[in-house]
C-alpha cells in the first residue's frame, strides 16, 4: 500500500493515540487481481461516493473483539465531508486480566484517489478525556491542507 502516516501518543500516556494518514486507494489491487487504475476508473471519480456508512464503520471497529456502540455519519470540517464514524466495544489484553475498554473515532475523507483518515483510538479513557482529544484532532485537522 502507498502511503503516509503518523501516529501521536500523549504524553501523559493514558492508553490513548491520536492517527492521521493517507493511503493512495488508486494503486491498491482490486479483487479481479488488477488496480483500479487498468480497471477503467480515473482517479477523479474515486472519491467520496466511494465511501459509505458501512465503510466507515467496518474501518472504526477493526481489531475489537465485541463491540458495544457504534455510529457514523456525515460531517463538514473546514470546507471538505468526511465521515466520522465511532465504536466503542472490548479487545482482550491478551493475559488474565480479561477485557478492555476500547474507543476509536476516526474521520475518513476520498479524494483524487486517496483516502485521508483521522483518528483516535484509547483505551480505559473516560468519555471527557476522549472529548478533549477529539477537540485537539479536530484542530489537527482544520489545520490540514490538501494538494489541488
Amino acid at each position: 500500500m502507498q502511503g503516509v502516516s503518523c501516529v501521536l501518543t500523549p504524553y501523559d500516556g493514558d492508553g490513548a493515540l491520536m492517527y492521521f494518514g493517507a493511503v493512495d486507494e488508486y494503486a491498491i489491487v482490486a479483487d479481479e487481481g488488477e488496480t483500479l487504475a487498468e480497471s477503467g476508473v480515473s482517479r477523479e471519480e474515486l472519491d467520496m461516493a466511494f465511501l459509505d456508512e458501512a465503510t466507515a464503520l467496518a474501518r472504526v471497529e477493526l481489531g475489537m473483539d465485541a463491540v458495544q456502540s457504534e455510529n457514523a455519519e456525515l460531517v463538514t470540517i473546514g470546507d471538505r465531508d468526511y465521515w466520522r464514524a465511532t465504536a466503542s466495544g472490548t479487545v482482550s489484553d491478551g493475559e488474565q486480566s480479561g477485557d478492555v475498554g476500547v474507543m476509536r473515532t476516526e474521520y475518513i475523507r476520498m479524494e483524487n484517489g486517496f483516502s485521508y483518515r483521522f483518528g483516535l483510538l484509547s483505551f480505559g479513557s473516560s468519555a471527557e478525556r476522549n472529548e478533549e482529544m477529539n477537540a485537539d484532532l479536530l484542530e489537527l485537522m482544520n489545520s490540514v491542507g490538501y494538494p489541488e
